[in-house]
């Protein structure tokens, strides 16, 4: 909150989630001053809820309440899979990285592979198998579909026996273990830079995988249409992809704990899970609010808010319907979803998802666009002079004005040339024609 008058102000803020008002504060602005102010974590359980913070009546009202959104459906749940008698704290660095991410939330749970049922797999987000035999039969023909419908898969190899790895859903063909010699390590050294999960880590100056030792790790023969993503020194497979109809599956050829490397011990182990769970499940976070004047793409705004239901909507062919604050109705293409923000407030969207699925977006005014201070007329012209191109110079305006002057007479010499040809063709024919007339009448005399 600010207060950008010259008197102290009380003010009176706020907090309602849809409809309810949760907590009340009093607050005292100094004169010029802006302060923050948190209110306690609250326990949410909506799939989605619509927020606004308000503060009291004052002489500018228009900027005196801000919209969200929050979805809990931005929790991925996430499931662990490791075989009955798994290494002790084989999961606890892997659990712990988990829990440390916000944006997604990941909601973890982990089974042992004889428990697994193949009916349980669509309650999942992305799945890791964690150095752990791989099933086949029944389970595995569900794991394949489970990623052919867009679902997530983390394999990771260890000293597991890696049974039925010739299932069509994983990539390449494992081979034997290797080891680092006495007093040496592996690193990862090669990240393919074009690959997505490469240019998410760069943008964050967090890929810098070659601080980890790896002292083992499996081999593994890419197929034809597997993606190598990164390597190790010694030119070995560290992280193959294979795209499976819809879903993305990655090997990791070492394991997630310290088993066979210090990975987990490395700050880019954090950065590294984090987006590669990401990537898995094509997760794209969603502005909880945008600003008026901005566009909005509402099927991608959909997709990022309700995820797999509102890809299942976005085969439907009729319009969007968007109801916006003031109750108005604007229809949308699908095919070109494009939608302007115009005024404050909820946008309620219909038709991009099933029945019983909530869209909604949340617009506010630009807080900059309700500051009444007196613009300083100095520093306008000086960021209008910075911004500005530089003038022409008399030399640069001399030598342009000489080569269109020069491009001119080049011009006219080719007309003149022209001119002059024709005037000597037309000379030559006149010569040619009196003197057949000459002959034809000296002839007849």
């Amino acid at each position: 909150m600010a207060n950008r008058a010259t008197i102290p102000l009380q003010q009176e803020v706020t907090l309602t989630l849809d409809g309810r008002e949760l907590a009340r504060r009093k607050l005292l602005l100094a004169p010029r001053s802006a302060i923050a102010e948190s209110f306690d974590r609250l326990s949410v359980s909506d799939d989605l809820l619509r927020g606004r913070v308000s503060l009291g009546d004052d002489a500018l009202a228009l900027d005196n309440q801000r919209f969200f959104v929050y979805s809990s459906r931005q929790q991925l749940p996430l499931l662990i899979v490791e075989e009955p008698a798994a290494r002790s704290n084989q999961a606890v660095y892997l659990q712990n990285a988990l829990r440390l991410s916000r944006n997604p939330v990941f909601r973890v749970e982990r089974i042992a592979i004889d428990e697994l049922k193949a009916e349980d797999l669509q309650n999942w987000a992305v799945i890791i198998m964690n150095d752990v035999s791989l099933p086949g039969g029944e389970l595995g023909e569900a794991l394949a579909k489970f990623a052919a419908a867009g679902g997530g898969l983390l394999v990771t190899t260890g000293t597991a026996t890696q049974r039925n790895w010739a299932s069509p859903y994983l990539p390449g063909s494992p081979g034997r273990k290797v080891d680092a010699k006495r007093g040496t390590a592996f690193n990862i050294t090669d990240f393919e830079a074009d690959h997505p999960l490469a240019i998410s880590l760069g943008a964050r100056n967090t890929i810098d995988l070659s601080l980890a030792r790896i002292f083992n790790y499996r081999e593994l023969q890419p197929a034809a249409d597997d993606r190598v993503v990164a390597r190790y020194s010694d030119g070995a497979v560290a992280l193959l992809e294979r795209r499976v109809g819809q879903g993305r599956v990655l090997a990791l050829t070492t394991t997630l704990d310290t088993h066979w490397n210090d990975l987990a011990l490395q700050p880019v182990f954090l950065p590294f899970l984090h987006q590669s769970l990401r990537y898995l499940t094509a997760f794209e976070a969603y502005p909880n609010q945008s600003e008026i004047g901005s566009i909005t793409d509402v099927m991608r705004y959909a997709r990022a808010l309700a995820g797999a239901d509102a890809t299942v909507a976005a085969a439907n062919d009729g319009p969007l319907i968007i109801e916006t604050p003031s109750a108005r109705e604007i229809r949308v293409n699908r095919q070109s979803p494009l939608l302007a923000l115009t005024e404050p407030g909820f946008y309620q969207v219909h038709q991009a998802t099933p029945s019983g699925v909530e869209i909604t977006l949340a617009a506010n005014i630009d807080p900059q666009e309700t500051n009444l201070e007196t613009l300083d007329v100095d520093r306008f012209v000086e960021e209008i002079r910075a911004s500005a191109k530089p003038p022409v110079t008399g030399a640069a305006l001399t030598r342009r004005q000489a080569s269109e002057y020069e491009q001119q007479q080049q011009l006219a010499y080719a007309i003149l040339l022209a001119v002059l040809a024709l005037t000597l063709i037309e000379a030559l024919s006149a010569n040619w024609i009196g003197a057949r007339r000459s002959i034809r009448t000296r002839g007849t005399g």
